[in-house]
């Protein structure tokens, strides 16, 4: 599922009940980091696995992810999308060990 702005992905996660989300962190109407609280704080997705995938890699942006409760983040110009899936692919399997 492909949700276009920040505000949906909750209300989305919610009703989809989805293994995990690939979270970008540049989205419209409310930004990522809002909605990775937001995920973290609501007690049915709080242990949803969520991977940042953003074009921001700061070492802040990371810290900043990292703190409000992301499993991974990747930095979209720094993986192909082989590579991608791959460590989504280890991320859901960790997740059902």
């Amino acid at each position: 599922m492909n949700v276009s702005d920040g505000e949906k992905v909750v209300e989305a996660a919610l009703d989809y009940n989805p293994d995990l989300v690939v979270l970008d962190l540049m989205l419209p109407k409310t930004s990522g980091f809002s909605v990775l609280e937001k995920l973290r704080k609501t007690p049915k997705t709080q242990n949803l696995k969520i991977v940042v995938f953003s074009a921001l890699g700061s070492r802040e942006d990371r810290e900043r992810a990292a703190k409000l409760g992301s499993d991974d983040y990747i930095v979209k110009s720094e993986i192909t999308i082989n590579d991608l899936v791959k460590r989504l692919r280890e991320l859901l399997a960790t997740s059902k060990a």
